[in-house]
């Protein structure tokens, strides 16, 4: 029995650090063309506009998705086969002297948009992801209006919609409740969709958090005087995330989390990295470590790869399938589009926005 099969029995136990892992670092080279068959999928706007979709590739050719103006205030979940996405659209006039808000099902190809759940704007409603493999939305809900912030009086409430049953009640199944002021990072469900990540800030310190969403019981992972960010899932029983300790700089850095039969085991992989990022069908993660975005082997305990990121960059690095690109923001307003291959050590400026406001990117499509 492993470890999150004992959820049933909850405990909290304390992460101990176990070490430096440090290897050799290679560098990545600046070209001008990139034979990239994939497009990435973001938002821009203009002082004009409100945030529109658009899909780009490397012949810098930007296609529009659709002509409507949707809302989303980043709040977009991209399907696992990233053809299919779901945003928040809160310029929805459902209710008399109020903004409703709308749960948008986006499919890619063909290009579709529908409607599958609308309500009050009290209702601060957030998809967190896709389930793997079939049709249900993992969504957070909190009794107060998302654009002021969650309540502290009221539990967030989690539960799944089956996006294929239609606009009614009879597809949503409640999954529990959780502390009303539970974070959630970026695809926070487990391969397997058994358990969940999520970070809570206790008396001043971040600290990470699993529930079990059968059993609705949780697991404390953390218990450190730092400040535990950006959890992701490396596998179904391991996790990375990154430790800011203000009190010690030594003990800032990305860790790894391994969920074992006999507890729980953390180790440092390397101190003064930050935001940390696990690589579809990949054994390798990323971090930027020293203004780099480096690539690093798990198994081998070293960096394969780095390149230098431009002075303004995004926290937020969008990797393809296997790893060979990634894609971020940058600029002094967030508004430039860069595309690195590591593969061939290339990196491009892909586009210059410089009549948007902050452009925000969803992933990658084909």
């Amino acid at each position: 029995m492993s470890l999150l099969d004992k959820l049933k029995k909850p405990f909290i136990v304390s992460a101990v650090s176990l070490g430096l892992l440090l290897g050799s670092v290679g560098c990545v080279s600046e070209e001008d063309i990139l034979p990239i068959d994939e497009n990435i999928l973001f938002w821009r706007s203009t002082e004009e506009d409100a945030p529109k979709l658009f899909s780009v590739g490397m012949n810098e050719i930007e296609t529009p998705i659709f002509s409507e103006n949707i809302f989303s205030d980043t709040f977009q979940v991209l399907s696992k086969d990233n053809n299919r996405m779901v945003v928040i659209d809160y310029n929805v006039r459902a209710y008399e002297e109020e903004i409703g808000y709308a749960i948008k099902l986006i499919d890619l190809d063909p290009n579709n948009i529908e409607t599958v759940l609308e309500g009050r704007s009290v209702h601060g409603i957030l998809p967190l992801t896709f389930f793997r493999g079939d049709s249900r939305l993992l969504c957070a809900l909190n009794p107060k209006n998302i654009l002021h912030g969650w309540s502290s009086n009221n539990p967030t409430l989690l539960f799944s919609i089956d996006l294929e049953t239609g606009g009614n009640t009879e597809k949503i199944e409640p999954l529990g409740e959780l502390n009303p002021f539970a974070y959630f990072g970026e695809n926070p469900l487990s391969q397997d969709g058994e358990n969940l990540i999520y970070t809570l800030d206790l008396e001043g310190n971040s600290e990470i958090f699993i529930r079990n969403l059968a059993s609705e019981q949780d697991i404390r992972i953390t218990d450190s005087e730092g400040e535990e960010h950006s959890p992701f899932w490396f596998d179904d029983n391991s996790l990375l995330f990154e430790r800011v300790d203000f009190r010690n700089s030594e003990r800032s850095g990305v860790y790894l989390v391994d969920l074992l039969d006999e507890g729980i085991n953390e180790r440092l992989v390397l101190a003064g990295a930050k935001y940390p990022y696990t690589i579809p069908f990949s054994n390798n993660i990323s971090f930027v470590l020293d203004g780099a975005l480096c690539l690093y082997h798990l198994e081998s305990g070293s960096v394969v790869d780095s390149v230098k990121l431009p002075k303004y960059h995004s926290s937020n690095f969008h990797w393809n399938d296997g790893g060979k690109y990634c894609s971020f923001t940058g600029g002094k307003k967030g508004n430039h589009l860069y595309v690195i291959d590591f593969e061939s050590k290339t990196k491009v400026l892909l586009g210059e926005y410089s009549n948007s406001g902050i452009i925000e990117i969803c992933g990658w499509i084909n």
